[in-house]
């Protein structure tokens, strides 16, 4: 079936390229698939001055359907192709996606309403609170772990409590507050998603590992101690001790951020550790702050890691039987060591005796003159608790007992672990860092390793160094050193529609001196059209080109804007005037 003849007339010397298009309607030419046949229909021609030979290049099918882009934001910008000598680069702020929170919980104040009861908004919301952006990747079957972790496999109540963590108000560095941790991540390619997860809890000082079939995430937060540890519950009544490596304590951190006042590029804030710089020297440590929007968190995530490094350089380990089941990794545990600390101010054992208000212990004990005590017993639910002795000062030997005022709820079981410390010392808390489980069927027992936990580094963590703008020495002052040789060119170009007019400016960057540039970002050039109208207009080069101008006098202002995006240059001024074109204007003399 002929669908459409196509008559090529004119003479070229070089090829002659063109296309068309047929629109086949399955109503009238039939169902899919074609046969597309083209055919020349004159004759070849005989001299070797006139060629009809032709050839088919290509085939393209097109297919009208409205389409749709699911899961998907975009964004259509219109251009003057002729203000541009390059598709510009385009930079868009966007919320990202929206998640599931809370019931009880505002994500524009970050405020939680009374008690939660487990179930989310009806609606997904925007918020930028990592724990619940952790919980959507985790739990979402499109592009998180959703296919093969349900929803109730996710310790929600955890992440609940760490959201908290991370809304809380702390010092922004600038004399104002913020949130402690925001997050503002853009995935752009696909990875391993555990790596992912892992990368993000990283942004709330947060480690996941996965334990009887649950995703569990556990933050770095001042905490109590879950369980406590004595020569009496520990295998053989030892502790091994390690201490961190020397070259590992740093004290200078060098940490990647994305700055917003530059268009979210990264940028690197440095972080030093004087005391730790007076011990060690300069150790460097470069980290990265996932989606870290905030130069004030950067710097505390900074001083997190070099006071982590300098406090916490004990590394203990150490074999228990059940009482090491409770025990997870990043729960607290105190620990008391007869052969590590003065045997006087930290006892420890298991009681021989219990009711709510004393306890019979296995030990005799002496109570110091002008000493207050402190007797912690682990409780029927395994948590310990912790009472004030109110014997008076003097040896407690068994069957004599130790007694306190405040009556616990329930009795401790028989053989439950104590120990007994001054009030005026520090308790000794370790964080666990693993937990291995005795094989099934064996007589071997949990194996426990931590590092010293040192509560005293939240508060200095939580408090940046005082922050300032960046100092640039080397931008010029105000009123000196604007861009140079700012000049205005005219020209003409020969275009289907005719002659197109244009106007040409150049410039050379500012400088200090003949060695040191201005660090320049951009250029914003104004420019004031005949009528007095104005326009701006931004450029990484150092000219620009205006096209279709018309008579009359334009008046050209540029400046410099540092790449810190703080500082411009002072302005550079030409004018130009466009006056009509005569016959000389269009000759070209060339071969003089």
């Amino acid at each position: 079936m002929e669908i459409e003849t196509i008559t090529v007339e004119g003479k070229t010397s070089s090829g002659y390229y063109f296309t068309t298009g047929v629109n086949l309607d399955p109503a009238v030419h039939g169902s899919v698939p074609y046969n597309v046949k083209l055919e020349r229909m004159n004759e070849d021609d005989d001299g070797i001055k006139k060629i009809s030979a032709f050839s088919w290049q290509a085939m393209t099918s097109i297919v009208r359907v409205k389409m749709r882009y699911p899961n998907s934001a975009y964004m259509i910008t219109k251009l003057d192709a002729r203000q541009f000598n390059t598709t510009p680069t385009r930079g868009y702020l966007m919320r990202g996606l929206k998640v599931k929170i809370p019931n009880n919980y505002n994500p524009v104040t970050r405020e939680y309403s009374g008690a939660w009861d487990g179930n989310f908004h009806g609606s997904l919301q925007w918020t930028d609170n990592p724990a619940w952006i952790f919980y959507d990747l985790a739990t979402n079957d499109r592009y998180g772990l959703g296919q093969y972790l349900q929803p109730g496999m996710v310790d929600r109540w955890a992440l609940y409590t760490i959201a908290q963590y991370c809304d809380g108000e702390v010092d922004d560095g600038y004399g104002g507050t913020e949130p402690r941790f925001t997050c503002s991540m853009y995935l752009q390619t696909a990875s391993e998603a555990l790596n992912v997860l892992r990368d993000l809890a990283s942004a709330f000082r947060s480690i996941m590992y996965w334990r009887y079939a649950y995703l569990v995430v556990d933050q770095d937060t001042p905490d109590t101690p879950v369980a406590q540890f004595t020569p009496a519950n520990v295998v053989d009544g030892m502790f091994e001790y390690t201490g961190t490596a020397k070259h590992t304590r740093y004290t200078v951190a060098l940490v990647t951020w994305l700055n917003p006042d530059n268009y979210y590029e990264a940028e690197v804030e440095y972080v030093e550790d004087p005391v730790g710089i007076s011990l060690y020297g300069i150790k460097e440590l470069s980290m990265t702050a996932v989606g870290c929007t905030s130069r004030g968190q950067a710097n505390r995530m900074g001083k997190y890691a070099l006071l982590t490094s300098r406090l916490e350089t004990d590394a203990i380990s150490f074999s228990s039987g059940l009482e090491g089941m409770n025990v997870a990794p990043g729960n607290i545990v105190k620990i008391v060591d007869p052969l590590k600390n003065q045997s006087d101010e930290h006892v420890g054992g298991r009681v021989m005796g219990i009711t709510t208000t004393s306890a019979t212990l296995d030990r005799e004990v002496t109570l110091d003159f002008a000493e207050t005590y402190t007797i912690t017993l682990v409780g029927t639910d395994g948590v310990p608790v912790s009472r004030a002795v109110t014997n008076g000062a003097g040896t407690i030997t068994p069957p004599t007992a130790i007694t306190w005022s405040s009556a616990l709820s329930l009795a401790p079981d028989l053989n439950t672990v104590w120990t007994l410390t001054k009030d005026s010392e520090s308790e000794v808390l370790y964080k666990i860092t693993s937990v291995k489980e005795p094989d099934k069927g064996s007589d071997s027992f949990y194996q426990l390793t931590g590092v010293r936990h040192d509560e005293d580094k939240y508060p200095l963590a939580d408090t940046p160094d005082p922050l300032q703008g960046p100092t640039l020495p080397s931008v010029p002052a105000p009123g000196s050193q604007p861009v140079q040789n700012l000049t205005l060119d005219l020209g003409v170009v020969a275009r289907p529609e005719g002659l197109v007019r244009f106007i040409d400016a150049s410039w050379t960057p500012p400088v200090l001196d003949a060695n040191n540039q201005f660090f320049t970002g951009y250029y914003l050039i104004q420019i004031e059209w005949p009528d007095g109208s104005t326009e701006t207009y931004q450029t990484y080069d150092a000219n620009y080109r205006l096209y279709n101008v018309d008579l009359g006098t334009y008046v050209f202002t540029v400046w410099a804007v540092s790449q810190f995006d703080q500082v411009k240059s002072p302005p550079a001024f030409a004018s130009v005037t466009v006056e009509e074109l005569t016959d000389l204007d269009l000759v070209e003399v060339t071969g003089l």
